[in-house]
Parts: C-alpha cells; sequence; structure tokens
C-alpha cells in the first residue's frame, strides 16, 4: 500500500474514531432527554455523524476485503435511513407534510427501531470482523466488538420474533458500548497501523 493511500486511510480512520463517540454522545444525551424537542435535535445530530463514522470504517478495513466492507456499509447506510426518518418524523412539522406517506408509515412500523438495530449490529459485527482478520488495530477491541455486535444481533432478532423481549435490555448493549468507545478511541489518537497487517494486505 502506498503511503499516500495508507495516509488517507488512517485520516479516516482517525474521523471515525472521534465520531464513535460524537454518535454516543449525541444519542445519550437524546435519550437522557427523551419526549423533548431538544431530544429530536440531539438524536438528528447523532444519526447525521453516524454517515461520516460508517464511511470512516469502510475506508479503514476496504482492503482487508472490498466485499465483505461495502457490505458493513451497506448495513449501516440501512440503519441511518431508518434512524433518520424516524427521527425527522418526530418534528411535528415533518409529520405533518408526510401524513398518509409511506416514508410515515415506515416510521411508525412497531419494529422499525429493532429492525434498523439489528442492521446495525450486522454491519458492526462485519466491520470488526474485518478489523480483527487484518490485525490493523488490537485484537482485543475487535475481539470485543464482535462478542458485542452478535450479543446485540441476538436481542434484535429475539425481539422481533418474540416483541415481549427487549431489544434495548440495558445487558445486551453495555459490551457494545465498551467496544465502540474503546475502539473510537484508539481510532481517534492512534488510528489503524497497516504494518501490522498480514504480508498481503500491506501490499494491496
Amino acid at each position: 500500500m502506498e503511503e499516500r493511500e495508507a495516509k488517507y486511510r488512517r485520516t479516516w480512520a482517525r474521523i471515525a474514531g472521534l465520531m464513535y463517540w460524537l454518535v454516543f454522545l449525541f444519542d445519550f444525551a437524546g435519550m437522557s432527554l427523551h419526549g423533548t424537542a431538544a431530544a429530536h435535535w440531539l438524536s438528528l445530530i447523532g444519526g447525521i455523524f453516524t454517515m461520516p463514522l460508517a464511511y470512516g470504517l469502510y475506508v479503514a478495513v476496504a482492503p482487508v476485503n472490498r466485499t465483505t466492507a461495502a457490505a458493513a456499509f451497506g448495513c449501516r447506510l440501512i440503519e441511518i435511513v431508518f434512524t433518520l426518518t424516524s427521527v425527522m418524523t418526530g418534528f411535528t412539522a415533518i409529520r405533518t407534510t408526510l401524513a398518509g406517506s409511506a416514508v410515515l408509515d415506515i416510521a411508525h412500523w412497531d419494529h422499525s427501531h429493532s429492525f434498523s438495530a439489528l442492521v446495525f449490529t450486522i454491519g458492526s459485527t462485519l466491520f470488526f470482523l474485518l478489523f480483527f482478520r487484518s490485525r490493523i488495530i488490537p485484537v482485543a477491541f475487535s475481539a470485543l466488538g464482535i462478542f458485542a455486535s452478535v450479543l446485540a444481533f441476538g436481542a434484535c432478532l429475539a425481539h422481533l420474533v418474540h416483541p415481549a423481549f427487549s431489544a434495548m435490555s440495558m445487558w445486551a448493549w453495555i459490551p457494545m458500548i465498551f467496544a465502540e468507545l474503546g475502539t473510537g478511541a484508539w481510532l481517534l489518537f492512534r488510528s489503524v497501523c497497516y504494518a501490522q497487517a498480514p504480508a498481503q494486505l500491506r501490499t494491496v
């Protein structure tokens, strides 16, 4: 891999690391203020920041396996569309404008949040698998990320199959918080190291 390309990928990895933290902070603040106008704005900003997060992760791991990276990126895009649709229809003016439309039906679908979270966990699993395979971040972070993503996937799937089960149970998401914030801090301050990757990746 040429130094110029590696620098570009490391820069986007740092951006992804920063976005991990910003998305968490805005989403947490939005949930803390649930039911208020501020909560909608905070959730909207968090959803928007998810876009550079997803792209940054894609750029960082694309050399490992471009097809898998694209699939992970696609899952995160689907998640973003569902999330932003749900958040934006929380604004009265937008909800009134879209009254009777398919967009509003999707936003009001009983399982839209769980489906969005399910797709997110698939994308997260794929990204962490590529990190684990490439060793461009410490294995401890990628292994925790895989475990956390699979655990959250199971919770979301269980909810879709058996709605009485809460997909957002805190126990199912605590590992994800540690995985994302830990990985985010590493990416922000240390980025990725392609020199630690397998020889075939370093020569891509």
